[in-house]
């Protein structure tokens, strides 16, 4: 277990990353930057980090680990009969949940703006989107290769939420939307499979 001194400066300096991430890409960011905004020294700061890559790796694995957390309070809440199709749908919610809690970050993670953020982030949530997939599938068997499964939930939860915050619709809206697509998906794929 890390020193409280520890993680309070990668806190710090997490928080102050995803700041300075509303006004621009990772890439023009630089670690000076970074630590005068954060009042931390660059010694305190390669101390913890090898350079401003490895910090977004960081801040991307705690957000990653939120929304895994997340998911499983939503299982044990929701689904403790671990219902195949109630588990893809505390998938979807907890993706939503994540990109509510870290807005500021996923705003500017597009593969335009912030290449590296983006992949980061992307191939997190592929990773673990189709870990759970795998899960669900065991009981809610599937024609379809779970990675494709996974890279297309990931990729159209992405460009949905995208595309829908530059339409200005509330994240209220978009959780409603996303969680009709989703419904009407799983039940399609059932339909098909009992066809």
């Amino acid at each position: 277990m890390e020193d409280k001194r520890i993680l309070k400066t990668k806190r710090n300096l997490k928080q102050t990353l995803a700041s300075l991430l509303c006004h621009k890409p990772l890439e023009s960011i630089t670690v000076t930057e970074l630590c005068e905004s954060a009042s931390t020294s660059r010694i305190t700061f390669y101390t913890h980090y090898d350079d401003k890559y490895a910090l977004a790796d960081d801040m991307v694995s705690d957000m990653v680990d939120a929304a895994l957390k997340d998911f499983d309070r939503l299982q044990s809440t929701t689904n403790p009969e671990n219902n195949p199709v109630t588990s893809a749908q505390n998938v979807l919610e907890a993706v939503l949940n994540l990109f509510v809690r870290n807005q500021k970050v996923f705003n500017h993670a597009s593969r335009e703006e912030s290449p590296y953020l983006f992949k980061k982030l992307y191939e997190n949530l592929q990773r673990n989107v189709q870990a759970q997939a795998q899960k669900i599938c065991q009981s809610l068997p599937t024609r379809f290769d779970l990675k494709r499964v996974a890279v297309f939930i990931c990729d159209g939860m992405w460009g949905y939420i995208v595309e829908s915050r530059k339409q200005n619709c509330s994240f209220e809206t978009i959780r409603k939307e996303a969680r009709e697509l989703l419904n009407r998906l799983l039940g399609t794929t059932m339909t098909l499979q009992h066809a």
